[in-house]
């Protein structure tokens, strides 16, 4: 696949990745999709839910202040996301938060905008739901960037190489 514009870690997600390899299948024989989940442990007990009014998921204001439970804060991300990207919540098994994009978004948490002492405390900790891979948060903020999983047409084995040279250097880390 050609470079993809204005690309950096930052700013392409899986899912972009995933759209530019598919544009060229044709020649490829490869086929790609993106993918992103990750499970939040909150800390309910430890925050004060009054003060998570402006907490932000991919940038997206989610109000928490009146929720008590995993379900309450399933909703209220569900409620917000709705219209601005492909988020999904949901309440795991252990009763954790998964936040989940088909597409292979990043995402994106923080909590450090609470309005008092509270900045920091609701998400605690994450893990990719995939394989269980920490996530690190750091007083509540987050990047979980998605996975890729590339298939091939017609079964043979996918060969993959960095065959464009990108910067002056063509060694190490600088390819």
């Amino acid at each position: 696949i050609e470079m993809l514009a204005t690309q950096t870690t930052d700013n392409v997600s899986a899912g972009d990745k995933a759209n530019a390899i598919n544009a060229k299948s044709a020649l490829t024989g490869v086929v790609a999709s993106g993918s992103n989940s990750i499970d939040i442990v909150l800390g309910l007990g430890q925050a004060t839910m009054a003060e998570h009014s402006t907490a932000k998921i991919n940038g997206v204001a989610v109000n928490f202040s009146g929720d008590t439970s995993v379900k309450d804060v399933v909703d209220a991300v569900n409620a917000a996301m709705s219209g601005n990207n492909d988020i999904v919540a949901s309440a795991t098994t252990k009763g954790n938060l998964q936040l989940s994009s088909a597409s292979g978004a990043t995402i994106a948490i923080d909590d450090t905008t609470a309005a008092t002492g509270g900045a920091g405390k609701l998400f605690v900790s994450a893990t990719y739901t995939r394989d269980g891979s920490t996530v690190t948060v750091t007083s509540g903020v987050a990047t979980a960037r998605g996975f890729i999983d590339l298939t091939s047409l017609d079964g043979t084995a996918i060969k993959i190489e960095d065959g464009q040279q990108d910067t002056a250097v063509d060694t190490g880390t600088d390819r």
